[in-house]
């Protein structure tokens, strides 16, 4: 999860109740419980976020309470921070050729259009004035503007703020219409990196406007402009701004969501969270999670699997916490809206608000693409014993995908130097252990060996480590021989550490070993293995519900209760949440 004390600012996109769309909810979704999504985050924030009217929408209508302004085409927005004044043109494709240079040389920059008609590039936002400053040496900046500023409040509406704002630019001081917190419209007057930097400024408006007062930024202030670059008005981030599509459903970055979307922090980057009732959410998870052309029952099983997990995670969400799952398959896929099938949502409401309990509580209901031929106990795979995910055999007839990787020994190593920091050498054996003591025969660890130290990776993580689509596998090399003695025939791993015995007496094997059997045949063995060859089957974690078992037990005529009760043990259903 993420940080809980990032600040966090209301930028909800409020859909409409009820959806002008083949996909509109019944009834029940309607008083279902909110989900928070997080749909860029961690590693995806991003610098500025585009919105625009998708679906039944025509316009983006922002609103803090009461309508502000509708904008057709795409909004953007981002932090305002500190950022660098770096040129100013008239000329439009001049600027945008200059944000491309700057952007070339690793500057975050972007184009301004200012009421005055001129286009002011800039690099930025930075989340600090001394973050600021070093850049401006790099770009040869010409000012570094910040969130410093005189506020004149008191304006009821935009439109009466922003006959305020023109006169400050026609005597060169840059003034933006701001939505306040604690309600009500303000003016900006200025954009300077330091309160003490604000002071003669301050003066100034004080003359002529005795309500007006220094502005303390909070840190978190937003710019939202249209695409020709102008401002539209800046917001505080307690201010419950909100936008939603006209028609229910909002574009950002070119994917369509319904409900509302939230938006923090991190610095200068944004991160969004996607919040919507959550049968509403199924709606754009089952289709993202299974093809919408298999079996109603395999998608029906999907759905109330999906939900079941969802709700686990709501519940169990860590106080503070900025969303509830991820929009990925960190948690489990979702496309939003843009990903509706017909008969994916048709699953979801043939089985609203239905989920699987253990004992009267929501089930972690994990799942899978491919058990590979059978499912695995919890603690096998990650720490806790649940009594409901039990290992299981998929029914018979069903076939599992299957899969060869093949690793060089100097691969190995460095993997396992990437994941754990242990330089073990040049690796001298991979042993799978535990295997006899898993349900499906899944290794509990993995040994490397190496001429320099050893690593053991255990459970889920041998996945990670070595890049592999599932931990059902088996381990063979390009060393591996097989001998016959008095006792039958033994294969062994390798013939390092070997001796020959001769007439003359025993010697060290040499790097290689050529074999020579009947009609001249001949086969040549390294001592060591260069290659392991890793055959497995399946696909995933290998814990619950099997998404292609599903499909093939659909196949047979099973309903979504039975394929759920073969893979999650002793469940029982539950309409009632």
């Amino acid at each position: 999860m993420v940080n809980p004390v990032r600040r966090l600012w209301a930028v909800a996109l409020i859909a409409a109740a009820c959806l002008p769309s083949v996909f509109a909810a019944q009834a029940s979704a309607q008083t279902a419980p909110n989900i928070r999504v997080g749909i860029y985050v961690g590693s995806s924030v991003l610098s500025a976020v585009t919105l625009a009217p998708a679906g039944p929408s025509q316009n983006v209508v922002y609103a803090a309470g009461s309508a502000l302004t509708d904008l057709p085409g795409q909004s953007y927005v981002r932090a305002l921070g500190y950022r660098d004044l770096v040129s100013q043109t008239q000329d439009l494709a001049t600027g945008q050729t200059a944000v491309a240079a700057l952007a070339a040389g690793g500057h975050p920059a972007y184009l301004e259009q200012t009421p005055l008609g001129v286009y002011d590039v800039f690099s930025g936002p930075y989340a600090t004035a001394t973050a600021a400053q070093a850049a401006a040496s790099a770009t040869s900046a010409t000012a570094v503007y910040g969130p410093y500023g005189v506020l004149i409040p008191g304006q009821a509406t935009l439109a009466e703020a922003e006959t305020l704002v023109a006169p400050y630019w026609q005597s060169g001081v840059p003034a933006y219409p701001i939505l306040l917190a604690q309600g009500g419209w303000g003016v900006l007057v200025g954009q300077y990196a330091s309160a003490a930097a604000a002071q003669a400024e301050l003066q100034a408006v004080v003359a002529q406007v005795p309500a007006a007062t220094a502005y303390q930024p909070s840190g978190s202030e937003l710019m939202v402009q249209v695409p020709s670059g102008a401002v539209s008005f800046l917001v505080q981030s307690q201010a419950g701004f909100s936008a939603s599509g006209d028609g229910g459903v909002v574009g950002v970055l070119g994917t369509a969501y319904r409900g509302s979307l939230t938006f923090a922090l991190e610095g200068t980057k944004l991160e969004v969270v996607n919040t919507l009732p959550l049968e509403q959410y199924l709606y754009g998870v089952v289709p993202s999670e299974m093809p919408a052309s298999w079996a109603q029952a395999a998608l029906e099983a999907q759905a109330v699997a999906s939900r079941t997990y969802a709700l686990y995670q709501m519940q169990h969400a860590a106080p503070g916490s900025l969303f509830d799952v991820y929009g990925s398959t960190l948690s489990q896929a979702y496309g939003g809206y843009a990903a509706e099938q017909p008969s994916s949502s048709a699953a979801v409401d043939a089985t609203a608000n239905t989920i699987m309990t253990y004992q009267g509580q929501p089930i972690d209901a994990v799942f899978e693409a491919d058990s590979g031929g059978a499912t695995e106990n919890s603690e096998n795979v990650w720490s806790a014993a649940l009594p409901y995910l039990r290992g299981v055999d998929e029914l018979p007839g069903y076939q599992p995908t299957t899969w060869s990787i093949t690793l060089t020994a100097t691969k190995i190593a460095s993997l396992v130097l990437a994941w754990s920091g242990v330089a073990i050498g040049d690796l001298e054996q991979m042993v799978l252990q535990g295997t006899s003591q898993t349900f499906s025969g899944r290794p509990l660890s993995v040994l490397f060996q190496g001429t320099q130290g050893q690593y053991t990776v255990y459970k889920d993580s041998i996945r990670g480590l070595l890049h592999l689509p599932s931990t059902l596998f088996t381990v063979t090399t390009d060393a591996e021989v097989t001998v016959e003695g008095a006792g039958g025939q033994v294969t062994l791993p390798s013939l390092a550490g070997g001796v020959a015995e001769g007439a003359s007496g025993t010697a060290q094997l040499p790097s290689e070993v050529t074999a020579q059997g009947a009609n001249n045949l001949q086969a040549t063995y390294p001592l060591t293995a260069a290659s392991y060859i890793l055959n497995g089957r399946g696909n995933g974690h290998g814990v619950g519900m099997s998404q292609d078992g599903a499909e093939y037990m659909a196949e047979q005529g099973m309903s979504y209760q039975a394929i759920l009760s073969h893979y999650y043990t002793g469940v029982s259903f539950s309409s009632d949440n």
